[in-house]
């Protein structure tokens, strides 16, 4: 979508200062612009000597613009133009009243900006041209349309039209694979039921009426591939590029193509890519503590912490796979299952373990097809064990100076496992045999007496380290309730 810019001059005639009424239903539209009387003699290319009224819709570049002239009072030459995307342009919208007529009103509809100006004031007597000037930020090839109508007092009314183009350059390319050689297939994805040979295809394709010349292709991993120096891509052509490669496991084939545009230099870019599946099989490795979800990544601890160890095999391949067996001597695991897992598929298994010393889990999985060959993917995860850590949460009676007990305190976890303690007599409530993070602390506010109110956030962060120990404090104002007071019975 086209981003528009500048707001424009006002309009002046003669030592009047006119101001275009405010658009209606502006929409996507830019500005509203201020229209500018150029003269009395201007001529307006392809006009229609038959209409009362002639329209114009010309385009340049902004940097075409002699700094001597303000962008008000700038009417590009072309119905065409080629420019960069981000590269700022400008539209010039004018109309010449060829009749005898005075029009007071005028309506400006643009088939991308839709209502521009709506039944806006400024007179146009005839002979006189009125333009005005739109700057946007070019983004994407289009034609804008135009349809000038203006209004005469009595309700007379005539209409005029006129398009211009601005062309963005691009480059399309498509890639496809096959199994036949030298041929180019017409699917992006090849299937294998084992390994073999297959055939790349990349087509590039010029949709610019500007030709094409500096042609480069690279893979993904930045090796290029054959395309002549001298390839000059004419408008609406294609060039056609097939490379042959043996595939001994899922393969995808990507390729970035860059040339320029032979006119103003302009480089274009496009990627494409295409894959190749044989019998294959991915596995990967999620930890926890019980309680929380699995995530990818190294998991600390502190010993004998109870472990989830979430095991997910996909079927990347291009066959079906029937039967399992995951291997992880870390914990002594070796389980075996059977189920059909179809391409594009996963499935995973769930295995706790306490754990009390650092741990590297080297995890194998493997897969039956329905023919008897085995595939088998390796992943590996590893366990940190840390000195436990400490947090103590105090609630303390600002206007008492003693302790408040009784208040419900929870700890929320790094893996978001929670656990509640009640504040002890002194007010506070201890959390032990942490793993280092970022915890969060927080008052369960139901459980304060009424006649209590926090001064403090209600949830404190504490960032806890190996071996640490953390003092987070609340404080509180109001009335602790009564406790009831239990004296000894003495009988005489």
């Amino acid at each position: 979508m086209l981003m528009l810019l500048a707001a424009l001059s006002p309009l002046l005639v003669g030592a009047m200062l006119l101001t275009a009424s405010p658009a209606q239903g502006v929409g996507s539209a830019p500005p509203t612009p201020s229209p500018i009387i150029a003269s009395t003699d201007a001529a307006l290319a392809g006009a229609d000597d038959a209409r009362p009224i002639q329209a114009q819709l010309t385009i340049g570049r902004l940097a075409d613009k002699p700094e001597t002239i303000d962008l008000a009072d700038y009417c590009p030459p072309d119905n065409a133009i080629e420019a960069a995307s981000g590269e700022q342009v400008v539209f010039c919208y004018r109309m010449r009243n060829d009749s005898n007529i005075l029009f007071t009103r005028h309506t400006i509809v643009d088939d991308i900006f839709q209502i521009i100006l709506e039944n806006a004031y400024f007179p146009v007597s005839p002979t006189l041209t009125v333009q005005f000037v739109v700057p946007i930020t070019a983004s994407v090839t289009r034609t804008n349309a135009m349809t000038w109508t203006a209004y005469a007092d009595n309700g007379d009314s005539a209409s005029a039209f006129d398009q211009a183009t601005l062309f963005v350059p691009t480059v399309e390319l498509t890639a496809t694979v096959g199994a036949t050689p030298g041929a180019c297939a017409d699917a992006n994805r090849l299937d294998l039921s084992a390994a073999g040979e297959a055939t790349f295809c990349f087509r590039v394709h010029n949709p610019t009426p500007y030709p094409l010349i500096g042609h480069h292709a690279v893979d993904a991993q930045g090796n290029a591939l054959a395309v002549p120096d001298d390839l000059v891509l004419a408008p609406g052509a294609i060039y056609t590029l097939t490379t042959s490669v043996m595939v001994t496991a899922p393969l995808r084939q990507q390729v970035t193509w860059t040339a320029r545009t032979a006119t103003r230099q302009l480089p274009v870019t496009a990627t494409a890519s295409a894959s190749v599946r044989t019998p294959s099989i991915d596995v990967t490795l999620d930890m926890a503590r019980a309680g929380a979800d699995c995530r990818p990544g190294e998991l600390t601890i502190v010993t004998g912490t109870s472990v989830l160890f979430c095991y997910t095999a996909f079927n990347d391949g291009s066959l079906p796979l029937k039967r399992h067996r995951v291997i992880d001597p870390a914990i002594e695991l070796d389980y075996t299952f059977t189920q059909t897992l179809m391409p594009d598929a996963a499935v995973g298994i769930v295995v706790t373990r306490p754990i009390t010393v650092a741990t590297t889990s080297n995890v194998t999985w493997y897969a039956t097809l329905t023919d008897g060959r085995v595939v088998s993917a390796t992943t590996q995860g590893h366990i940190a064990i840390a000195p436990p850590g400490e947090i103590v949460a105090k609630l303390w009676l600002a206007n008492a100076a003693s302790g408040v007990p009784g208040v419900e305190v929870e700890l929320i976890a790094p893996d978001n496992i929670r656990q509640k303690r009640i504040t002890n007599d002194a007010g506070e409530a201890r959390f032990t045999d942490l793993a280092p993070g970022l915890y969060h602390v927080q008052i369960v506010t139901p459980s304060l007496n009424a006649q209590l109110s926090l001064l403090s956030p209600a949830t404190i962060s504490a960032n806890l380290t190996a071996r640490g120990v953390i003092s987070v404090t609340y404080a509180l104002t109001g009335a602790l309730p009564l406790r009831a007071l239990h004296l000894p019975l003495i009988s005489r």
